[in-house]
Parts: C-alpha cells; structure tokens; sequence
C-alpha cells in the first residue's frame, strides 16, 4: 500500500516543511494486514495496552510507531527493520 507524502510547517520555521514518509497512524485492519497478525490479535493488544491506540470519533487507529517496536526484534531498530535483509546471514533454511 502506497503511503502519499503529507507536507507540514512548524511555527518556527514556515518556509522548511517536513515530509513524513509513514502514516502516524493505521486502521486495524491495515495493522492486521501489516503485522500478518488476526483482528482478535490486534485487539486483545490494543485492550491490554501493548499495543498504543487512539479513538477519533467511532474509529480506532493504532500508532505506527507501537506497530513497529512490537514487531521489531529486541536489539534491532526499526530502521534496520525496513532495510532490505541479506538472505546469506542467519535465518532459518
């Protein structure tokens, strides 16, 4: 799923706008498509707080950020997360 641009000015600076490449947050059902986890998952994570979550209105939207450090392994950042992996070191076979 492609992600658009979004554009945003900070008071301090008008004139540099700061482009956010990630959504700053995601439906439930684009967070179970993203983590590869169920929707009964994703909600039991969201109602024992592991997973961070806002409502707007009726609808629920999950934090990316939340998204990503559950599904990032200890140790790692989530940079190196979205970096493209090396297939030849470690990994199962």
């Amino acid at each position: 799923m492609r992600t658009p641009k979004a554009t945003t000015t900070s008071s301090a600076a008008i004139s540099s706008p700061v482009e956010i490449d990630r959504p700053i947050t995601v439906t439930v059902p684009t967070a179970c498509s993203l983590s590869g986890l169920g929707a009964t998952s994703v909600w039991s994570l969201i109602s024992d707080g592991t997973l961070q979550s806002v409502q707007v209105g009726r609808r629920r939207l999950v934090l990316y950020e939340s998204l990503s450090r559950l599904l990032t392994p200890p140790g790692e950042s989530a940079a190196v997360m979205s970096s493209t992996r090396n297939p030849s070191k470690g990994g199962p076979r």
